[in-house]
């Protein structure tokens, strides 16, 4: 499932990598987010809101919650073109996110690594 996310207005992409996509979808009930970006994308819907939280930082872990493991800023430098879009899913979805990236990992012989 993907959509704009909003805790009461909108979320800014500054300092927001995968590890803080990850602990917000889990915190949401999902197991991973397959993808994260920013942009204006339906800018009458963000334009309904005000940008709330800036600077989310979370530390990694598969037991890491927004509560307890992440810091951020109720106060923001951006603009709605930096609201940030989430796509949260399920194992399987996750599992085949994992699958088909373009990354390998290769031994110093060239042998790939499993």
């Amino acid at each position: 499932i993907s959509g704009t996310m909003t805790v009461n207005g909108t979320v800014c992409d500054d300092d927001f990598t995968g590890i803080e996509a990850n602990v917000i979808c889990r915190d949401m009930g999902f197991d991973c987010s397959t993808n994260h970006n920013s942009g204006e994308n339906w800018a009458t819907l963000q334009n309904r809101y005000h940008i709330v939280l800036d600077n989310i930082n979370c530390e990694d872990g598969d037991n890491a919650t927004f509560a307890n493991n992440c810091t951020y800023l109720t106060t923001h430098n951006c603009g709605h073109s930096e609201d940030v879009f989430l796509t949260c899913a399920t194992e399987d979805d996750c599992t085949a996110a994992r699958v088909a990236t373009k990354f390998k990992l290769v031994t110093s012989t060239g042998e790939e690594s499993v």
